[in-house]
């Protein structure tokens, strides 16, 4: 999760005077393996997270890819 606040910050960030980026991590799921994905217009991604010890530690491993680059690739293979 990233939340980006340029003014009017919530309390608990102190007395800043410019900007606060607030970046959380995702944690995995450390009970079983998963996986997501989809298909958009633009990209592609994939998501699998699981157990590396069960209920002690956990992997999460992401891949985006955009399609533009696929065309990009594939004209210049054509030429």
């Amino acid at each position: 999760m990233l939340e980006f606040y340029k003014g009017n910050m919530p309390a608990y960030y102190g007395g800043r005077l410019s900007s606060v980026i607030d970046m959380r991590m995702k944690d995995g799921n450390n009970k079983h393996f998963s996986g997501s994905g989809g298909i958009g217009t633009l990209s592609s991604r994939l998501t699998l997270e699981g157990p590396i010890v069960k209920d002690k530690g956990s992997f999460i491993i992401s891949e985006e890819e955009h399609i533009l680059i696929w065309l990009t690739k594939a004209m210049h293979a054509c030429e």
